[in-house]
């Protein structure tokens, strides 16, 4: 698949999107509608410490990763195939990412804990997914 420049900015940012909008909300259902844990309040302090934790994740350190790559994606030429912005190493990283989500399960960790990791990566995901539009807005801007 060839795309231009604002294309694939625009496929990072959905994909960040889609994949932070989907941890939330398997971290929200660990969270809320698991009966394991004591209490709502007790949930409700759990589902605060993700967003909190996802917050500073998106601002501090994704934010920064998804600038360098819309940086590296504004330095190649046009046509720009797939593996030029997703490189093997990249696309190795997420299966590893993947995996140590599923070995998580495997691995049998309390469900609450799980939850908290999903809602603070997918938070995350999903603040740090507004560098690629904003990177996209500025760039048809200039066209």
């Amino acid at each position: 698949m060839r795309l231009g420049r604002f294309g694939w900015i625009v496929v990072s940012g959905v994909i960040w999107l889609i994949i932070g909008f989907f941890l939330l909300s398997m971290g929200l259902y660990l969270l809320i509608l698991q009966p394991s844990l004591q209490s709502q309040e007790y949930a409700m302090v759990l589902v605060c410490l993700g967003l909190v934790l996802g917050f500073i994740k998106g601002r501090f350190i994704l934010s920064k990763t998804a600038q360098k790559a819309v940086k590296k994606v504004l330095l190649i030429s046009e046509p720009i195939s797939i593996l030029q912005v997703y490189p093997p190493i990249y696309l190795g990283l997420i299966v590893g990412m993947m995996l140590l989500g599923i070995g998580l399960k495997w691995l049998e960790v309390a469900s609450y804990i799980r939850g908290v990791i999903d809602v603070a990566v997918g938070f995350a995901l999903i603040n740090a997914s507004k560098v690629y539009f904003q990177s996209a807005y500025v760039l048809k801007k200039q066209r």
